[in-house]
């Protein structure tokens, strides 16, 4: 792995709040059946999920997979504007809970819009503004 300790785990066990209410238990399974957790407060929980995000650009998109392969199903959303910014926003809902939020200037979300209306009417789909 690094020079840095390293915990392998086998399974993510799931999440809860510490009584304090001031962490976030990440629970893990090792290789030998022992668990652990990782104590996460609470305004540090979106910066570990960024660097997750980040992550998977490390590694390479399962070989002969879809996009739905990876992708985490959603049951709701929520669109609008950000006031502070004039930026734009979409919250969605995960259906294994819990919620993911990102935010767009002006040119993306009418791009997006373009891309989405097009898609589900079965037009011809404008590129994809995917950039490095």
């Amino acid at each position: 792995m690094s020079d840095t300790t390293a915990a392998p785990v086998t399974r993510v066990l799931g999440h809860k709040l510490t009584d304090d209410k001031a962490h976030i238990l990440l629970r893990f399974e090792q290789p030998k059946g022992n668990e652990i957790a990782l104590a996460i407060p609470q305004n540090r929980l979106f910066e570990m999920i960024l660097s997750l995000a980040r992550a998977t650009a490390l590694i390479p998109s399962p070989e002969g997979k879809t996009v739905e392969a990876t992708a985490m199903q959603t049951n709701g959303f929520e669109f609008g504007q950000v006031k502070a910014s004039g930026d734009f926003f979409v919250r969605f809902r995960l259906v294994a809970g819990g919620h993911l939020a990102f935010v767009m200037d002006k040119t993306m979300a009418q791009q997006l819009t373009k891309t989405m209306n097009a898609t589900v009417s079965g037009g011809p789909r404008p590129a994809a503004m995917l950039n490095s």
